[in-house]
């Protein structure tokens, strides 16, 4: 519901995770913490967004939404899947078989 909200311009950034998987059901992304644009182009807001959420042994994706927009008026968004080579194995795998569902869950700008 959260992604859907995205789409109107003011949230510049979404830090999405993996829910505790203990009780070995399937993965459950969950939003992790967001950023709201602060008026600024999107290069002058990255410092202020990627970085501070980006962790080194922790896996996670970010959406972080440009200043340009697609055909249909919707603003271009950009995926970065973090995964560190020092986080644990199955983490990776994790993240890796889980990016189709984000990405289909976002949309496709």
């Amino acid at each position: 519901a959260f992604l859907a909200k995205c789409r109107d311009g003011r949230v510049r950034m979404v830090k999405v995770s993996i829910s505790d998987l203990a009780g070995g059901g399937d993965p459950v992304l969950t939003l992790d913490t967001n950023a709201n644009s602060e008026g600024a182009t999107w290069d002058q807001e990255w410092d202020r967004c990627v970085p501070g959420n980006v962790q080194d042994s922790t896996p996670c994706f970010i959406l972080y939404r440009l200043d340009d927009k697609d055909a249909g008026e919707f603003y271009l968004w950009v995926l970065i899947s973090w995964s560190p080579d020092n986080s644990p194995t199955r983490q990776k795998m994790l993240y890796a078989s889980t990016k189709a569902t984000l990405k289909k869950q976002f949309g496709e700008s």
